[in-house]
């Protein structure tokens, strides 16, 4: 009788044991899984956080790009004979001319675009864009074409 009782206490001490084991081994895998869990949270926060950057620099350089090149002054221009029956809004040496700024340039083509006089006032129609060759163009250089007046000399 006293073999049965220590049996049984063995066999509880066993369950004991056993039910220990089970609650670390479960705790243990709920800690896994939560600090698994909490390393893809940081890597989502981390790749949200370097998205963001990503956008507000874009945002940025292109602000600054496009104010930096709406308040530029110095373009190479290509200067234009008209024909006498359309109107002109620029005359060279008594000449009716158009006068072009060049936007964008290769070794081939260019980017233009035309420049108006209103009022004395020059402004670029940056808008009408129109590509032509490098062929047998004179291209200058103007230091500032908000300053080109009706009687320009180049």
């Amino acid at each position: 009788s006293q073999t049965e009782i220590n049996n049984e206490d063995s066999n509880q001490k066993d369950y004991g044991w056993i039910i220990f084991c089970i609650i670390i081994i479960s705790q243990t895998e709920i800690n896994n899984e939560d600090s698994n869990q909490k390393d893809y949270g940081w890597i989502i926060f981390c790749i949200i956080i370097i998205i963001m950057a990503l956008c507000l620099e874009m945002t940025l350089l292109y602000s600054f790009g496009k104010s930096n090149e709406l308040s530029r002054k110095e373009y190479k221009v290509i200067v234009q004979n008209v024909e006498n029956n359309e109107n002109s809004q620029f005359k060279i040496d008594g000449k009716d001319v158009e006068i072009y700024i060049i936007i964008y340039e290769n070794k081939e083509e260019c980017v233009v675009s035309k420049l108006e006089n209103k009022n004395g006032k020059v402004t670029r129609r940056l808008e009408e864009n129109k590509k032509i060759k490098k062929e047998n163009l004179e291209i200058y250089y103007c230091d500032d074409i908000y300053e080109i007046c009706n009687c320009l000399t180049l």
